[in-house]
């Protein structure tokens, strides 16, 4: 399929993918609605090796750095969640303290953040202060180990502070997200309905399936039902001029030999092969030639209903002599 296709395609199902996106907008409302809320609370902390006679700063700077790594692995663990939930009395289990605790490190620093996610602030709040107090004695107990001089020094720099207002869920962002996937499944089904179509809506599909020339397109007219023959003020109408068309070519479809016979048939039924017929004599009477034209659907015949003559006696009579 072309992009143009594709674009006719949401055209023309477009009620589809408006109902959709709407359904998917709303979908993303409900969902902000029945979702509880998440807050965050976070604390940093500043990781430093201090210089004794003789070190060297750069070095003291890249171990610090060194270290950072290891603690971001520190404040996620279940010794650390034990102490928290020590420090603060929490009614919670070291797993679940574990599952709400995320560490990240900014790049080439050596400072290194504890956020804190639950759906009560004064529990996330609770636990971060919990992380505040108690990281650094972990720390200076894992890597300090009662010498005299300090290795490392961990002091909290930011925090615990507790966001003003929950990160989840966001309203634009569930809004947001359901509109896009309500019009993206929108624009898929319109899509996927094109695709499976197998109705022939243009002449060169027409011309690619049957492997033969269009030789002639009859514009819709609304007013066809009710008026079906090309007479009087219809005569002067777009369809009569693409019946015209039709007529022409037809005449000169074979310029070594005239087209003195001609059968018009349909795929299936109710598709204006009988209009097509009338009209077309008619055509060729007002070009100037004689037409005899003989009506073979003996199911459902409309010719003699469409010239005001009597149907009693027909193609049967004539073909049983």
């Amino acid at each position: 399929m072309e992009i143009r296709t594709y674009l006719q395609a949401l055209r023309k199902h477009w009620l589809t993918v408006v109902v959709l996106t709407f359904v998917g907008a709303a979908s993303g409302a409900v969902a902000f609605l029945i979702t509880p809320p998440v807050f965050s609370s976070s604390v940093t902390f500043y990781v430093s090796t201090p210089l004794t006679d003789g070190s060297n700063p750069l070095s003291a700077g890249q171990f610090a750095q060194a270290r950072v790594n290891s603690y971001v692995s520190l404040l996620e663990s279940e010794q650390l969640a034990f102490r928290v939930i020590r420090n603060q009395r929490l009614a919670m289990s070291t797993a679940d303290v574990m599952k709400e605790v995320k560490a990240t490190a900014e790049l080439n620093t050596v400072l290194v953040t504890a956020t804190v996610r639950d759906p009560s602030p004064d529990r996330a709040l609770a636990i971060s202060r919990g992380i505040a107090n108690t990281f650094g004695a972990m720390v200076d107990q894992l890597d300090n180990q009662n010498r005299k001089t300090d290795i490392v020094v961990i002091n909290a720099v930011s925090g615990p502070t507790l966001a003003p207002s929950p990160i989840s869920p966001s309203k634009r962002i569930d809004g947001g997200l359901g509109l896009l996937l309500g019009a993206a499944i929108g624009a898929s089904i319109a899509i996927a309905r094109e695709l499976l179509d197998s109705s022939v809506r243009s002449t060169d599909v027409g011309a690619a399936l049957t492997q033969a020339p269009v030789i002639g397109t009859i514009d819709f007219d609304p007013d066809t039902k009710r008026n079906p023959l090309l007479l009087k003020d219809a005569a002067t109408s777009v369809r009569a001029e693409s019946v015209r068309q039709l007529r022409t070519n037809l005449q000169f479809i074979d310029v070594t030999q005239t087209a003195n016979v001609l059968l018009v048939t349909s795929a299936v039924p109710d598709e204006g092969k009988s209009v097509v017929s009338a009209n077309l004599g008619l055509s060729f009477v007002e070009f100037g030639d004689s037409v005899l034209l003989v009506e073979a659907d003996l199911r459902r015949p409309r010719l003699s209903s469409y010239l005001g003559v009597e149907n009693e006696i027909g193609l049967t009579n004539v073909l049983v002599g």
